[in-house]
């Protein structure tokens, strides 16, 4: 994947719009990566600490 590297000239802002989708496309992209990580921490003493703060 190539980095899309933006401008940070407040005269030229990027377009809502056009942010979102990059960050929808690359929410996807690493979706079964965050999935995988997911999984593993579950049972971990981190986990139940989590689980446990949330109720």
């Amino acid at each position: 994947m190539e980095a899309e590297a933006r401008s940070a000239d407040l005269q030229l802002p990027e377009v809502a719009v056009k942010l979102c989708a990059r960050c929808i496309r690359f929410a996807k992209d690493w979706e079964a990566q965050a999935v995988r990580l997911w999984e593993e921490r579950i049972g971990t003493k981190e986990n139940k600490q989590y689980e446990a703060e949330l109720g």
